[in-house]
């Protein structure tokens, strides 16, 4: 392994690392009665922007290209929102190993999506999709006893494949978005510029739900590392690992974030547990996703070539 390849390799791992705090975040944020999901996603994009804007001074990396729109990204950042917002309304319902298997149904909604925007499924593509569709029907508790421990089984549920297909939306206006080999530049100003949205959209309808105020020491803390640990940590850091490592095996390396969030949650969190089922529907989750980014290898030249 070459330095570069290690170096990727970490700065991958610390990206699902702090991606995979954040179910675990929103779980102790919730202990505080006084915070609603509106609260939770307006305090951490509040304590994000001016963090990714510290990063990006820091970082000083190269203008944005030409043809930047800092009015896209910010439209982006408002969806951005709504797939938050689906996060930590499906966190309120159902326990943060759960959520975390089924919001890995994403890279398969993205296949489905693209498919249905003209691009060829390729036959690994559809085994994904069937991998993805026997682990989601496994994870869900079928016993009226597992349903019957979780705050809204099924409003939990639709909130987590909702979260799932909205963050596939948002990765598919993305890549349509940002221009192909646009670099690291470009992903950075994307990232302040999204997140800098996000806030400003979030402050726009604050008046309409009003905001509160964290009421324990812990909340306040959780939240702080919500938005920097578990928001401008990770977007950066995937930046560098992909920039390392290619897309494709920075994506297969991401599936550890499912693992360590499931594992902290049952280390840290009481009344997180997974049946025998749900696990290997979780595995077969994370399975697809591994199948999506495979890619065949390239064929070896002729003799004489």
């Amino acid at each position: 392994m070459t330095r570069q390849q290690r170096d990727g390799l970490l700065f991958v791992l610390l990206a699902a690392t702090a991606y995979a705090l954040l179910p675990i975040l929103a779980k102790i944020i919730y202990a505080d009665p006084a915070l609603e999901p509106l609260d939770v996603l307006t305090w951490r994009f509040a304590f994000a922007a001016p963090a990714v804007w510290l990063a990006l001074l820091v970082m000083r990396p190269a203008p944005p290209p030409p043809g930047f729109s800092r009015l896209k990204m910010g439209g982006m950042g408002v969806l951005f929102v709504c797939v938050a917002a689906c996060a930590f309304f499906a966190l309120q319902r159902v326990p943060a190993s759960l959520y975390t298997a089924l919001l890995y149904t994403y890279p398969a909604m993205v296949a489905i999506l693209s498919a249905v925007l003209g691009e060829r499924l390729p036959v690994r593509g559809w085994l994904a999709l069937g991998l993805t569709l026997v682990g989601v029907l496994l994870t869900i508790p079928a016993d009226s006893e597992a349903g019957a421990a979780l705050a809204d089984p099924v409003g939990g549920i639709l909130f987590c494949l909702f979260n799932a297909l909205l963050y596939a939306v948002y990765l598919i206006i993305s890549g349509r978005i940002l221009r192909p080999g646009a670099g690291q530049s470009s992903a950075a100003h994307t990232a302040v510029w999204s997140i800098t949205g996000g806030l400003v959209a979030l402050v726009v309808v604050a008046p309409l739900h009003g905001l509160s105020l964290p009421t324990q020491t812990s909340a306040w803390l959780a939240l702080a590392a919500l938005g920097v640990v578990s928001t401008v940590i990770p977007a950066f850091a995937m930046l560098a690992g992909v920039a390392r490592l290619g897309a494709a095996r920075a994506s297969i390396l991401s599936t550890s974030e499912p693992v360590m969030t499931v594992i902290l949650a049952l280390l840290f969190l009481q009344g997180e547990s997974m049946t025998e089922v749900q696990v290997l529907g979780g595995v077969l989750i994370l399975v697809s996703v591994v199948v999506l980014e495979l890619r065949p290898a390239p064929a070896a030249p002729a003799a004489g070539d």
